[in-house]
């Protein structure tokens, strides 16, 4: 019972949310600069960093023992879009004043997790939990109805990053040396963007000073190190355990939406975040019960 309540994969998914929560503040500083080329350079700077890690850790072997079979690298391919694609929404979002909307994103994100462990690994979430779901997405409906809009980027993201998750989870490769294949991958396509930017507009068309190129190479490490961490819970927990240790980043990046970049709630996006709030309550109290040890009964004295 010891080793399991210290399972290294809680600690992990732990650190990935709490680093994830606060990048908002990290992307606000790169405001001036286009989505699509922090994007390019986050790839760039993160695949020089994760190459740099597996040389130091010795773990080249487990690289070149994956990309020997095609079906793991056609599963990381897939896995590499969809991680590049969820990248750019959420920079995007940050730059474009949707943190609160981003955060909503990341709230619904695990009773994702949730519905996907149903359908490929046949949890069984229980009633409890399915009604838990079900308020979750009668609160993103009622934002719909109440505001007249979609909340396409909190949906985009929370899809996403949820089936990211389980790519993750069904390659056979640990998740260093996958992250690193994923951003070699997205390398050549990221780094031909930075080169045509520069040929095409120029060096001083991008707004970037030295300040913020510092801040772009940086990214690369603030990538990668979730990323390694979140991957690593992935792979060592079980997806109903994953997506409770996912609240933690969403709560941090809806505080620093309102408190920081001082973004609006509206009536409907109030309702929306009681529901969730009410559907996360509901599945965690469930999850912690399913998880207690059964007590038995004490042998009466004849």
């Amino acid at each position: 019972m010891a080793a399991r309540s210290c399972n290294p994969g809680i600690w992990a998914a732990l650190g990935s949310s709490l680093i994830w929560g606060t990048l908002p503040l990290y992307w606000n500083l790169l405001r001036d600069v286009s989505p699509l080329l922090i994007l390019c350079h986050r790839v760039v700077w993160s695949c020089f960093f994760l190459i740099l890690l597996v040389l130091m850790t010795r773990r080249m072997l487990e690289v070149t023992k994956a990309i020997q079979h095609a079906a793991i690298l056609r599963a990381l391919f897939c896995s590499s879009l969809i991680l590049a694609f969820n990248w750019g929404v959420f920079i995007w979002a940050v730059n474009n004043g949707k943190v609160v909307e981003s955060s909503l994103g990341y709230f619904i994100s695990p009773l994702i997790t949730i519905c996907l462990g149903v359908l490929f690994f046949r949890d069984k979430p229980g009633r409890t939990r399915w009604i838990a779901i079900i308020i979750a997405a009668m609160g993103v409906l009622a934002e719909v109805v109440i505001d007249g809009t979609i909340p396409w980027v909190g949906i985009t993201l929370s899809v996403s990053f949820s089936s990211y998750g389980l790519l993750r989870k069904l390659e056979p490769v640990e998740s260093l040396p996958g992250l690193m294949i994923e951003t070699i991958i997205l390398f050549p396509f990221a780094l031909a963007f930075i080169f045509w930017t520069h040929y095409t507009t120029g060096p001083t068309a991008w707004g970037i000073d030295a300040p913020q190129m510092c801040l772009l190479m940086g990214a690369g490490i603030f990538t990668s190190t979730p990323l390694i961490l979140y991957a690593y819970g992935a792979r060592h927990l079980p997806f109903t355990t994953l997506g409770i240790l996912q609240y933690l980043s969403p709560l941090l990046t809806a505080i620093i939406g309102f408190t920081i970049f001082h973004e609006p709630l509206t009536l409907g996006r109030a309702v929306s975040f009681v529901a969730i709030w009410v559907a996360l309550i509901l599945y965690t109290v469930s999850s912690l019960r399913s998880h207690l040890p059964t007590k038995k009964k004490p042998a009466q004295a004849e």
